[in-house]
């Protein structure tokens, strides 16, 4: 661990040079050719380093990383917070989260709510690792849905008249998709109503047979009446839900 750390003290100026450089850059070409000098490749060492440093998985080597975020501005202390949360909460970061007296996961939560976009695999992470707020993000996601607005902007939405269809195969369409699967995966129970009533409200057979899935997972039994109106409509036949492992 002293060699890992060692190399990490080497190149931390240097990172924070090229992060200085990047913030500066005032357009998009200039950050074009920021992210392609030979720093950012000393970046990518960086935080190769961080990370063989936390899959050591002992109090010391958690707790370096710990004071390592500590001392540093918000891009260097976020990929931190992240690379503590992703490799799960083993006994070693329990012990230093509870000196420190904060828990990874409020420091991952900390990483998705300052961000001006969210990012769904720190939601998802934020999931993995028994947080519930994770589950509240994407139920707000939902909740947009009838807003009149679904992306990964946060911002101040509109009311509509009636809800908002999302059209086949855009990235709202494929963010969605993504949205009621790890609500299923993560077992949301107080996902299960706002799931029946997407299904209820949108067109799109994907989105529905998504939701449906999502609640049989959850245990709701309405998934059946969604799947019969799917099979009655002609969008599927049986054999497509026998391939999916579905019993309708």
């Amino acid at each position: 661990m002293s060699l890992l750390i060692q190399a990490v003290e080497e190149l931390e100026p240097e990172v924070k040079r090229f992060l200085l450089q990047l913030r500066s850059a005032s357009t998009p070409s200039e950050k074009a050719d920021a992210l392609e000098a030979p720093p950012s490749e000393q970046g990518m060492l960086y935080y190769s380093l961080i990370a063989n440093i936390r899959r050591i998985d002992t109090i010391e080597a958690v707790q370096y990383l710990w004071d390592l975020m500590k001392r540093n501005d918000s891009e260097i202390r976020d990929n931190v917070a992240l690379m503590l949360a992703s490799y799960g909460i083993s006994d070693s970061v329990r012990s230093v989260q509870d000196t420190e007296d904060i828990k990874v996961t409020d420091l991952l939560f900390q990483v998705i709510q300052q961000s001006s976009y969210w990012d769904f695999d720190k939601i998802k992470l934020l999931g993995s690792l028994g947080d519930s707020r994770a589950v509240e993000i994407l139920l707000n996601f939902l909740r947009q849905i009838p807003l009149g607005s679904f992306n990964m902007s946060k911002q101040i939405l509109t009311e509509l008249e009636t809800p908002l269809q999302i059209n086949c195969q855009s990235y709202e369409w494929r963010t969605l998709l993504t949205v009621i699967e790890m609500l299923g995966t993560l077992g949301a129970s107080r996902a299960v109503e706002p799931l029946f009533q997407l299904a209820q409200q949108q067109q799109d057979p994907t989105i529905r047979l998504a939701a449906g899935r999502a609640l049989k997972t959850l245990g709701d039994s309405r998934s059946r009446e969604i799947f019969t109106q799917l099979l009655e409509e002609g969008s599927y036949i049986p054999l497509h839900f026998e391939q999916m492992g579905l019993d309708v």
